[in-house]
Parts: structure tokens; C-alpha cells; sequence
């Protein structure tokens, strides 16, 4: 929380972003209510350094309201994960071709943060143990399915017919399959990182650069991206019918931006 001295306040002072935010009501009415709240994958604005601005993080939480002998609520018990990256990667693993020991990486560090979770939510009572315990099936039947999906989705994005790539909203390049490094004979970490109208997809074409950086800001605005192009690609003149998808997370956020070309007719010299 930046350094900030948050303890002894309440929520709505010690951390008025959050509070903007509704997850002070939400908490709120699990006090009132006395049913335990679980949320996954939300995102959160906080002021992570003292002074500065929020950012955005994405986070797996708990509210669990705390009884007292009588059964009355007196205190709720608030579990946090940030869970930023693994959001991250795992948008990016819905459409790219990350290799298979990343992938191991990543589900050996989401069990890892789980089991530590089991260990924090066993101190508590048996009816918060028996609603965790529900809660951690449900999550291993989840990762097998996206585990299926993202092979499913790795088998689609490595195909020969169609380049395709993966972009940050603000188009910097992220992933790219085997067939649009070809085209320019280059390989990924070559390209990792830079504004995709900077690449050599396009820097070899006159206006090509300021037209993708054009239609780049259109897609993270929203809006649908497609037309025709001719690029100049390895000394030939290569016509492509060309387009720029959004991906969005659950709350409707744009998180990432998926270009695509199909080229429709066959190479001509300079």
C-alpha cells in the first residue's frame, strides 16, 4: 500500500481508492449479511507507492465473516493474492505459443500460492474450511479445462495459412507464430518489446508504419480493424487482407490486441 500508515484506520481512509472502488460496500454487506464472499480475478486500482498514482492490479480475494460464540459477526476475515502476473500470462497463453516449461512454471507457482492458502484458511473454522476445500475444486477442474484450451488455442495460433501476433493495448509486440517471423526471417526475441509498427513488417513499406500505429490506436479504442494491405516483404510485394481483434478480460477491459493477415494473392518482384 505504498508505505502509507493504514493500521487502526478504517478502509475508507486508510485506503480511499479502494473504497471509490465498491470494495468497501461490498465488505460492508458481508458484514450485514453474514455470507462469505469470494472473488477472482478482479481488478483493483491501488496506489502502490506513497505519492504516486494507482495502477492496476489483478486480484483473488476473500471476505469471510468471523463469529463469535453467540454466532454473531464480529470481525471479517480478509484474504488477498495479488495475482497480477498470472493474469497476465494467462491471457497471453490464450493465444500465443508459449513453450511447454513456462507453462509448467507457471501452474507449479499457481499450486504453490494455493497450497499456501490452504495452510492460512486451515486455522480458521470447519465452515470456512469446508467452503475452501469446495473452493480449490472448483479451481483445479478450472485450470485442467484452461489447460485444454490453451493447447487447443497454441494448435490454432502456430497455423501456416494466417500471420498472427500478440500486442500490449498500447501495440507493443509480444508473441508472434512461425509464420510471420518467416516472412521477414527473423526470430521473436529479435522483435520482443518493440512498437509493432516499428517492426520490419512494415518499415520497409512507405506509410506503412504510420498507418499501423494509426490502426493500432483504433483497436485499443474499441473499435473493429480491417483492411487491405501491400507490404513489402523479402524483395516481393505481398497483398494481405489485414485485421486487429481485442481480447478483454471479464470486467470488459481491452488487455491485449491480436493482429492478423491472410495474404491473398502470390508474391510479384520489385
Amino acid at each position: 500500500a505504498g508505505g502509507r500508515d493504514i493500521v487502526g484506520k478504517a478502509v475508507k481512509e486508510a485506503l480511499p481508492e479502494v473504497d471509490e472502488q465498491g470494495f468497501t460496500a461490498l465488505l460492508d454487506g458481508v458484514y450485514r449479511s453474514g455470507e462469505p464472499y469470494i472473488g477472482a480475478g478482479a481488478t483493483v486500482k491501488l496506489q502502490r507507492k506513497d505519492g504516486g498514482g494507482t495502477e492496476d492490479r489483478v486480484m483473488d480475494f476473500i471476505y469471510q465473516p468471523m463469529r463469535d460464540a453467540s454466532g454473531a459477526v464480529e470481525g471479517i476475515f480478509v484474504l488477498v493474492a495479488d495475482v497480477t502476473e498470472r493474469a497476465r500470462a494467462e491471457a497471453a497463453l490464450r493465444l500465443s505459443n508459449w513453450q511447454l516449461g513456462e507453462e509448467r512454471a507457471r501452474l507449479a507457482s499457481a499450486l504453490e500460492a494455493e497450497q499456501r492458502a490452504r495452510t492460512a484458511l486451515r486455522r480458521l473454522t470447519d465452515t470456512l474450511e469446508a467452503e475452501v476445500t469446495t473452493r480449490t475444486s472448483q479451481l483445479t477442474r478450472a485450470l485442467a479445462a484452461q489447460a485444454q484450451t490453451m493447447d487447443r488455442l497454441r494448435a490454432t495460433f502456430e497455423t501456416s495459412l494466417v500471420y498472427q501476433g500478440l500486442l500490449d493495448p498500447d501495440g507493443t509486440l509480444r508473441d508472434a507464430n512461425a509464420t510471420a517471423l518467416r516472412s521477414i526471417g527473423a526470430q521473436l526475441p529479435e522483435l520482443e518489446g518493440m512498437p509493432f509498427w516499428d517492426t520490419p513488417w512494415f518499415t520497409g513499406t512507405a506509410d506503412a508504419s504510420d498507418r499501423i500505429r494509426a490502426l493500432v490506436a483504433s483497436a485499443a479504442a474499441g473499435h473493429a480493424v480491417r483492411e487491405v494491405m501491400e507490404l513489402h516483404l523479402g524483395g516481393l510485394t505481398k497483398r494481405f487482407d489485414f485485421s486487429l481483434r481485442a481480447v478483454r478480460n471479464a470486467a470488459g477491459e481491452i488487455i491485449a490486441l491480436v493482429p492478423e493477415a491472410v495474404e491473398l494473392q502470390p508474391a510479384e518482384g520489385r
